[in-house]
């Protein structure tokens, strides 16, 4: 397929092995929200990357997955110390962020980290769900994702890149700054950020990114 126009500078590319914890992490989350009954679709740029990349973004450095059933979004507040509890025995820990779950493995620290996010008012409980390729594993997905990823990211997201610093992604931290010491604080703290994500050994520089999977080579 042919490569990618970017919107802006070239994206650091997520190291090989950085990604592949993060698939091993999808992998083990979508086990243990399907054993437990709970149905999630692929969402934001994981959607994306699933239909443009069939896979992660490159430059994406986690997965969305969205709960969109009422009961499962209940079950998973109601019942969250018994799942997280579950998690634990498996060697992974459910954290809950405010009104969003993230899964990591135990004795993680920022890295890999999974989003789980309450969707009921995107997705309609009766959508059609498939699974989908996903860089060797097949995840849930939307039956028909063209409309949504054109009203999130623009009708050309299927052939151009936009590169964005994911800022604060993996934290709960920076919300809790902000309250405490306000803006002007956050856009220092943003700045600082995007310097030490440019320089992080976990991304990698490249001029262009294919559109479709990855081979075994590529960082």
């Amino acid at each position: 397929m042919p490569a990618l126009s970017f919107a802006g500078e070239a994206p650091f590319l997520l190291c090989q092995k950085e990604q592949e914890k993060i698939i091993d992490l999808a992998r083990y989350t979508d086990e243990f929200l399907t054993r437990n009954g709970i149905s999630y679709v692929l969402a934001w740029g994981s959607l994306l990357g699933a239909e443009r990349h069939q896979g992660m973004v490159p430059w994406d450095d986690d997965v969305d997955f969205a709960l969109y059933r009422k009961a499962d979004i209940d079950r998973m507040f109601r019942d969250y110390e018994d799942l997280a509890a579950q998690a634990k025995r498996d060697g992974y820990v459910l954290h809950r962020i405010y009104n969003h779950w993230k899964m990591t493995p135990q004795n993680a620290t920022c890295h890999p980290i999974l989003d789980i996010y309450k969707e009921a008012h995107v997705y309609c409980e009766d959508e059609p769900v498939v699974r989908v390729p996903f860089d060797g594993l097949l995840l849930s997905a939307p039956a028909a994702p063209h409309q949504r990823i054109a009203e999130l990211y623009g009708e050309s997201a299927l052939k151009t890149g936009l590169h964005e610093m994911p800022f604060w992604d993996s934290s709960a931290i920076p919300p809790l700054i902000d309250r405490l010491l306000g803006p002007r604080v956050i856009f220092v703290a943003t700045r600082l950020y995007k310097a030490a994500f440019l320089g992080h050994s976990l991304f990698k520089r490249r001029a262009s990114v294919p559109a479709g999977p990855q081979s075994a080579s590529q960082p």
